[in-house]
């Protein structure tokens, strides 16, 4: 089938490492475990699992005006495999998610994911190398008002080399975006990104870090949007105090596009943080925000600039139960006018969700979720607000 035909260099790889590096599967017959244990032979261990997910959503296209509802029904199929042995893994896993619109039928779509990890250690080195590969028409955070079929694929390495209180890791990320339709061809790019860090114990648990990016742009088609960036930021991670851990980086981008090239520069902070408290078993905190550079769909500009923060809380109601609570902000610049208008346009997106999930077995959950959107923009066309709310019935074997 043409939306299975992929062939992910690093995909590929991962797959080969993990062929060549595993021991040769014992002998012993398939064992069937009780549900949430898996199927076995020897270390591998496979975890089928189904989902089904009834949505509610009273503006499925996301416009302003004249919006309309439907009731969804989302069967999400997966498997996953597993296989430790020494002190290396080797994790497959593959879902599918089918979605049934019961008014909009021409609606129904199917996404698919497939994710491939492998870790290998041979002290004082390691390697780490993951890919993951998405086929979607997914109208969020896009600036899509229809569904747009795309593969998105994202491949990383690291290698890794550890010395007492000192660590260097290289890594090279890979970034490919494709689209199906012929008028969304001049999106299609890849970014190359090669990414040195080095890192000192500072504390028992916490390492400084400093990190240098350079990446790569290049556009299939559009090569007068191609450009490069170079980055360079610093921070921690690990554990501040015995309940707090968290990962924080902040530094500085000089972004290009080509010499002659229409399209915007950027030069700025960049920066990412993520703090979690953990207060005991019953209850959490995570605090988060990003500062980022994005490649942009809407006509006219090269880039918009990304500045997004986020609050979860968690807490255990009952031996089985546990509730929880998201809000989210995120801000959209972007840096030039366009279709003939003043104003750079300058979005603010408002997410808040609340939910909870009752743990019937450890391999059967329930969970309820509402979800709110709401996206208030300079330029009134791109209001909406979306009301959405969900039950799913999950089940791993």
């Amino acid at each position: 089938m043409k939306r299975f035909r992929f062939s992910s260099i690093l995909l590929r790889g991962i797959l080969s490492a993990g062929i060549l590096f595993l021991p040769a599967l014992p002998a012993p017959g398939l064992e069937i475990g009780s549900p949430g244990h898996g199927i076995s032979q020897g270390s591998l261990v496979i975890h089928p699992r189904l989902e089904i997910r009834g949505e509610y959503d009273d503006n499925i296209f996301l416009t302003d005006r004249d919006r309309k509802e439907d009731l969804i029904g989302v069967l999400v199929p997966g498997i996953a495999l597993e296989f430790p042995w020494d002190e290396n893994l080797l994790l497959l896993d593959y879902q599918a998610s089918l979605f049934y619109y019961r008014e909009y039928s021409d609606q129904n779509h199917d996404d698919h994911r497939l994710h491939g990890r492998i870790s290998l250690l041979a002290a004082p080195f390691s390697l780490k190398a993951e890919d993951t590969f998405l086929k979607t028409s997914s109208r969020e955070n896009t600036d899509f008002a229809d569904r747009v079929e795309r593969t998105e694929n994202t491949g990383k390495a690291a290698l890794i080399y550890l010395a007492n209180k000192f660590q260097v890791q290289g890594g090279y990320e890979n970034y490919l975006y494709r689209y199906d339709e012929r008028v969304y061809r001049p999106y299609d790019h890849t970014e190359h990104r090669g990414i040195l860090t080095g890192f000192l114990q500072v504390a028992p648990k916490t390492k400084s870090l400093l990190e240098y990016t350079y990446s790569r742009i290049l556009y299939r088609d559009n090569k007068d949007r191609d450009g490069y960036y170079n980055e360079v930021r610093a921070g921690f991670i690990g554990e501040i105090t015995s309940k707090l851990t968290g990962t924080a980086k902040i530094g500085y981008q000089e972004r290009r596009y080509r010499e002659d090239s229409i399209w915007d520069d950027y030069r700025g902070i960049v920066g990412y943080a993520l703090l979690e408290q953990v207060f005991s078993r019953e209850h959490d905190l995570r605090l988060a925000w990003e500062r980022s550079v994005q490649e942009s769909t809407f006509a006219g500009n090269s880039y918009y600039l990304l500045n997004r923060g986020w609050i979860y809380y968690s807490r255990q109601l009952d031996h089985k139960i546990r509730g929880f609570i998201r809000l989210q902000y995120s801000n959209y610049r972007y840096p030039e006018s366009n279709l003939g208008r003043e104003g750079k346009r300058r979005d603010n997106i408002w997410e808040p969700e609340v939910g909870i999930r009752y743990q019937v077995q450890s391999w059967l959950a329930a969970e309820f979720k509402y979800r709110y959107r709401n996206r208030d923009s300079n330029w009134p066309e791109k209001d909406y607000r979306n009301n959405r709310f969900y039950l799913e019935l999950s089940a791993i074997y």
